[in-house]
């Protein structure tokens, strides 16, 4: 079942800090621990692997990534890239529209189509969720 942290009024560090202690995520994790922590909130996860079918996302399709939310059960769609690294951030930039906005999105190859009224400030947590807080 789909039950979402409050990060209503936390700074973007705060509200960062709290997605990834919801998650239960360890000091490093890979495409698979990120989609493991993600569904065991209760949001589906795709990742689009090429395949020829409705769900494809077209290699030259400049879509890297989807949310569609829901209350229930959300869901977060992912194209398969090269580079592993950009499949987690694609994931949890998702995971952050479905977070802070509860709505859905689309991620077109590094330009994300937002509604206008959304805080900049509070976007750059769709953007760090995912990264380690130390390095």
């Amino acid at each position: 079942m789909f039950n979402p942290p409050n990060l209503e009024g936390l700074s973007v560090e705060q509200a960062a800090n709290a997605a990834r202690q919801w998650l239960g995520l360890a000091d490093t994790n890979d495409f698979e621990s990120y989609r493991e922590a993600i569904e065991a909130k209760g949001v589906l996860v795709f990742r689009s692997n090429g395949y020829n079918g409705k769900w494809q996302i077209a290699k030259e399709n400049p879509i890297l990534g989807f949310a569609l939310y829901d209350e229930v059960c959300p869901v977060i769609v992912v194209k398969k890239q090269p580079w592993e690294t950009q499949q987690c951030f694609t994931l949890m930039h998702e995971l952050g529209h479905i977070l802070l906005h509860k709505a859905s999105s689309l991620m077109m190859s590094m330009i994300c189509i937002l509604p206008k009224a959304w805080n900049v400030r509070r976007m750059l947590l769709l953007d760090i969720c995912w990264l380690p807080m130390r390095f």
